[in-house]
């Protein structure tokens, strides 16, 4: 017993350690699989799989609705007190007064089969179309959903690539004035300096290990946010395997500079309610067809008192059956139907306007977005521009400083300098990457 429990012991720790090595392994993710990964696992995209199967099962279903129906049925009874008519002196009761009389047998039964079949209804076929375009509607908004789901996985990955960045540039900030501070402690001790000289730079140093402290807590963030769009458990460890150089390259390359909305979800979704629009005005519209439809009953009926010949077929169950047609027409419905069909047309204009209104908001996002975009590409060499310049400042802020000939409260102002420029550009990274997102997005070629 000892050593089986040793043998479990050994098995759970093992486990366990395996366990917690597991949990910190790094799951690798490039922007392309980061969106694959969302797509398949995220679960509105999955509940929109999940509406297009439902579609495709309700046009399965209304078609079988035009295919043959067969029923079914069967009933016993035990008539324990039989219901009497009451028949009063007549020439059937010959009697002076009236009596009570039992038509009904203690036993009885029914079994019948019922099968139609339609042969024309306007409902049906114009039902068969809505389906179809219900189907594509549904399609529609899956394609919808993906994007949407592109579009936060795609953010939240350049917000992680472009904090990482400003997290490993502020390390080396603070290295450089780890190495700037001792060689400043060195000319303190030997007098060359003030103490006020190496106060401001363990001062900026200062701000440098506050602002990590709030950029590391901001990455922190936005992983969360990836691994959330991604639909992974937020425990997740992840590792992006894109550079941030590679996805500023592609942001740099030239977009078509004429607005297009026609590739747009959002309109195709309303071309759609409009075409179901107007097959719900054709549906009201035939309903002033006929219907038909074949039918075929056949049964049988049993009666009798005695419960063992009531079980005998040959003496107790007579058999029925019947085939026709049923034709159905309306003839006055005090005009219903006419009123539901001028609502159908209001319901259709109005599907009309909202897509006359939805091209002129579209065009006018896709101008918006074409100058944001092109506002951010300039900003982006400004800045970059500015940052260089920063760096070569506090190069020579530092060098004429060293050689006694400038001031320690202008290498803290370049350092100073140094740090906005470097913040301003990253922001304007940022920004080049969201904005090219938001330009694709207006025109309908953001995809996987």
């Amino acid at each position: 017993m000892k050593s089986i429990t040793k043998s479990h012991l050994l098995i759970l720790s093992s486990l366990f350690i395996f366990s917690c090595l597991h949990a910190q392994e790094k799951m690798n993710f490039s922007l392309k699989e980061a969106i694959n990964y969302g797509l398949t696992h995220k679960a509105s995209n999955l509940n929109a799989q999940l509406d297009i199967e439902i579609a495709n099962s309700k046009v399965k279903e209304i078609i079988s609705s035009g295919l043959p129906q067969i029923s079914g049925s069967m009933m016993v009874s035990d008539n324990f007190l039989l219901q009497k008519v009451i028949v009063p002196p007549g020439p059937i009761n010959p009697t002076d007064k009236s009596i009570a009389l039992a038509f009904q047998p203690n036993y009885s039964g029914q079994a019948a089969i019922n099968a139609t079949q339609l042969l024309f209804s306007g409902s049906y076929l114009v039902g068969l179309k809505a389906t179809v375009t219900y189907r594509d509607l549904m399609k529609k908004m899956a394609d919808q959903t993906e994007i949407k789901t592109i579009e936060n996985i795609t953010k939240a990955y350049y917000g992680v690539l472009v904090n990482r960045e400003r997290l490993k540039l502020l390390d080396a900030n603070i290295k450089r004035l780890d190495s700037t501070l001792f060689e400043m402690k060195a000319l303190f001790e030997n007098g060359f300096i003030e103490k006020l000289d190496l106060d401001r730079i363990k001062v900026s140093k200062n701000n440098l290990s506050a602002e990590k402290e709030k950029i590391y807590r901001l990455v922190e963030v936005t992983e969360y946010v990836l691994i959330f769009q991604m639909g992974l458990p937020l425990d997740t460890k992840i590792n992006l395997t894109d550079k941030l150089d590679e996805q500023i390259a592609k942001a740099k390359m030239p977009v078509n500079a004429k607005p297009e909305f026609s590739n747009r979800v959002e309109y195709q979704l309303l071309q759609l309610q409009k075409t179901s629009s107007e097959l719900e005005l054709k549906n009201i519209r035939s309903g002033y067809l006929p219907t038909a439809s074949l039918f075929l009953n056949r049964g049988s009926l049993a009666g009798n008192n005695s419960f063992s010949d009531f079980l005998s077929v040959s003496k107790s169950w007579f058999g029925f059956g019947a085939y026709g047609i049923n034709l159905s027409m309306p003839i006055w419905d005090s005009f219903q139907r006419k009123h539901k069909a001028q609502q159908s047309k209001l319901a259709i204009q109005k599907t009309q306007n909202t897509i006359y209104d939805f091209e002129n908001v579209a065009w006018l996002q896709g101008i918006q977005s074409l100058a944001m975009y092109k506002n951010s590409l300039s900003t982006v060499q400004i800045q970059q521009e500015n940052l260089s310049l920063a760096k070569s400042i506090l190069s020579v802020t530092k060098t004429k400083y060293k050689e006694g000939v400038g001031s320690n409260l202008e290498v803290v102002n370049a350092e100073t300098s140094l740090k906005e420029s470097e913040t301003n550009y990253f922001g304007a990274i940022y920004d080049l990457l969201i904005t090219k997102v938001d330009y694709e997005i207006s025109q309908g070629i953001l995809t996987k």
